[in-house]
């Protein structure tokens, strides 16, 4: 077959091909919506759980007003002090490095599969199997593993565009191969597309639910376009049969079969959300191998049009592609934990925030989180907007279903359950899970306080901390009130007043509860991370310092465990 052949696209190639740039847009509209809807219908619960709590709040406990001293350890979130090869937390940094570098080489391996597989797919359409053509074209079909390397474990900020400059000079040289300039040129132009559509599904606002929102219209828009195809496909041919009761009996077939096809995508779209939910809630699979699933399968839908551009039936070939792809990652995160010879539990991190910093939170929350699940878990007292950036597959059914009320923790019998079903085991992919609780306003100080009791490190962001937010004393006071002090970690910055913080401190020194475990120190050492220079605080850094904080603390517990 010849370039100019290849020009001439099928009808359902066509149609296919206008559609898809719909599906992005499509994507990024509901799912802003949906989110918009779930903060909303949480606001509005929240809010008429505070109206129906005031008679069920208990007394506040007994307080000793014991005068004493609080001292802040401040560290540097831009120094690298205390986090060399001999620190405490050298090990779980280190765990966290691994597991990160896996994650990425099970990824590409799977990616370079693929990208030879859809590259012998391509050569078998267009006649072109020749060595140096396919190289080429397997060079071509890795650009999402090359996206997936930096996305998962992104270099040094100049080393990322010189990664994609030498991926772009190497993927050019192929049109030195005679005759296979216009089909890169195919390629090339697929690539964009996908970035940009995985790029729109990726969107840091809408990651929680994009990659479920995608799949969902993905596979309704494929079921609308083919039967408009097969519509204009069917209209269009000459070879109808001749008489009055031929022509009715093939137009009632042909409409019924077009309607049973167009009812198969919203059902295929349902089951699909629920048997990825129920996978996700049985831990059978994770948040981020949905992600990736969607993302690969976006490359996979887009690039097989370069080689179905005629025949639409190679369509096929991207889909099992697609699955031995997933087969492939699935088995090398398999073999990963069959090898892996981390047998302790691993370290628990509680995430507070006294008061809402809006998307300098969010931002903070979702680029250290990433970072941080892969050396242990994520235990979350969610408000509406982090609840919104944390919504699971069995949650975002569960709120389609109408049944966001499950999720509020407001009697002691819903606490137990959910503080039952607390998961602190690895996905497997590794990376662990978060879990977050919307509470009711009695239930808050319970849920509090046992999560910070099991939890290493206890993370509370205080940027932006100043005598305007002065209501905001009373939870630093609880903080100190059930969580031992070596556990507890502020983030500051330049716009944290650090004296009105300590004099808040002190003053939540001064009126502990007597059950506090707190309460017989003399002086209170507090670690304190403040955020100096650069743009924006590094998660990095951020997350050698917590490793430490985290070791350091299951030290001092063995000891006190001890003695």
């Amino acid at each position: 077959m010849n370039e100019a052949q290849s020009l001439e696209p099928s009808g359902i190639t066509a149609w296919l091909l206008l559609g898809l740039p719909l599906i992005p847009l499509a994507t990024l509209a509901i799912s802003e919506a949906y989110l918009w809807l779930y903060r909303r219908a949480v606001v509005r619960a929240m809010a008429a759980q505070r109206q129906s709590s005031g008679a069920t709040t208990t007394a506040p406990p007994p307080v000793t007003t014991r005068p004493g001293h609080v001292a802040l350890i401040v560290r540097s979130i831009d120094s690298d002090a205390g986090t060399g090869p001999d620190s405490a937390g050298d090990v779980l940094y280190q765990r966290f490095r691994r597991a990160r570098k896996t994650t990425a080489a099970v990824y590409v391996a799977a990616g370079l599969v693929y990208a030879g597989l859809m590259a012998f797919a391509f050569g078998m359409q267009y006649d072109t199997l020749s060595f140096p053509a396919w190289l080429a074209f397997s060079v071509g079909f890795a650009w999402p593993a090359v996206l997936s390397a930096l996305l998962i474990h992104p270099p040094r900020r100049r080393w990322r565009a010189a990664i994609v400059i030498g991926y772009l000079v190497v993927f050019w040289l192929g049109a030195l191969v005679p005759t296979i300039g216009l089909f890169l040129f195919g390629i090339f132009m697929a690539n964009v597309g996908a970035t940009i559509v995985s790029m729109v599904v990726r969107t840091r606002r809408i990651h929680a639910v994009a990659p479920l929102v995608g799949a969902v219209l993905t596979i309704g828009g494929a079921t609308l376009l083919v039967s408009l195809a097969v519509t204009v496909f069917v209209g269009d041919n000459p070879a109808a049969p001749d008489g009055a009761e031929m022509e009715a009996g093939r137009a009632f077939l042909f409409l019924g079969v077009l309607l049973a096809v167009m009812a198969a995508g919203p059902i295929t779209a349902w089951l699909t959300l629920r048997i990825v939910a129920a996978r996700y809630g049985r831990k059978r699979t994770s948040d981020q191998a949905v992600a990736m699933s969607a993302f690969w399968l976006t490359f996979a839908g887009i690039q097989s049009t370069t080689f179905a551009f005629v025949d639409a039936q190679w369509m096929i070939a991207g889909l099992v592609i697609f699955l031995v792809f997933a087969l492939v990652a699935t088995t090398g995160f398999w073999l990963g934990r069959r090898g892996s010879t981390i047998g302790a539990r691993a370290p628990r991190l509680l995430v507070l925030r006294v008061f809402a910093l809006g998307r300098r939170s969010r931002k903070l929350f979702d680029r250290f989180a990433t970072l941080w699940r892969h050396v242990g878990s994520v235990q979350l007292i969610a408000g509406p907007d982090l609840a919104s950036s944390t919504v699971e597959p069995h949650e975002f059914l569960d709120f389609l279903r109408r049944r966001l009320g499950d999720r509020f923790l407001d009697s002691d019998e819903s606490i137990a359950r959910a503080l039952e079903r607390l998961d602190t085991d690895p996905d497997p992919d590794g990376r662990y899970r978060i879990t977050d609780f919307i509470c009711r306003d009695h239930a808050w100080r319970t849920v509090f306080g046992r999560l910070a009791a099991a939890s290493d490190v206890v993370l509370m962001d205080l940027r932006g901390f100043s005598p305007a937010n002065a209501g905001c004393t009373y939870e630093v006071g609880e903080l100190l009130n059930v969580v031992p002090c070596e556990r507890i970690t502020f983030i500051v910055d330049g716009s944290t007043d650090e004296a009105f913080l300590t004099r808040t401190l002190e003053q939540a020194r001064e009126n502990l509860d007597v059950s506090s475990p707190n309460v017989a120190a003399p002086v209170l050492r507090l670690q304190v991370f403040r955020e100096t220079g650069g743009l924006s605080l590094d998660p990095d850094r951020l997350l050698r310092l917590l490793c430490e904080a985290a070791a350091l603390s299951r030290q001092e517990q063995a000891v006190a465990h001890a003695g």
